[in-house]
């Protein structure tokens, strides 16, 4: 029940009070009926009961509005974080450390544009988004006789037995 519910409640209790010592002390009997007619209309359980009802409503379409507007927001939130995810996923690798965090097919697709010619190359990055200044340093390590991109030159090597085999 809200504050200004119980506040009217209370002063027409208090009025009716007073009315009835009033007409007790002069001896009305006829100014009583109608403060006993506002009494017994504004206590009877029909009355409290659409008012309890009322605030009950009330409460819960506050809720459900909160409910709905959060629910919103999660929705977005996951959306964005989808987003992020495949864009973290789609990056082509920095390094060869990096390469090998990618799942299976982003190192495929990698390793398939590391054997390609420039043409194709150019092709490939317009195609996924990628940028020169990207793709270069895994490049350069790719070219470069290092112990650790032996590994990726062995997928590579795989990736092209398995395409042409």
């Amino acid at each position: 029940m809200s504050l200004w519910s119980l506040a009217s409640m209370m002063l027409i209790t208090l009025v009716s009070v007073i009315s009835l010592y009033v007409t007790l002390a002069l001896g009305l009997t006829a100014a009583y009926v109608p403060v006993q007619k506002l009494l017994s209309k504004t206590h009877s359980t029909s009355f409290l009961k659409k008012q309890w009802d009322a605030e009950i409503d009330h409460c819960k379409t506050a809720h459900l509005k909160l409910i709905l507007l959060l629910q919103k927001r999660m929705e977005t939130i996951e959306k964005e974080e989808a987003e992020r995810e495949a864009n973290r996923r789609r990056q082509f690798p920095v390094s060869p450390d990096d390469y090998y965090t990618k799942d299976e097919d982003m190192q495929l697709l990698v390793a398939r544009f590391l054997s390609m010619n420039t043409q194709d190359k150019e092709r490939m990055l317009d195609k996924n988004g990628w940028a020169w200044a990207q793709v270069q340093p895994l490049i350069d390590a790719f070219k470069a006789p290092d112990v650790s991109v032996s590994r990726l030159h062995r997928v590579v090597e795989l990736f092209l037995i398995e395409l042409l085999g």
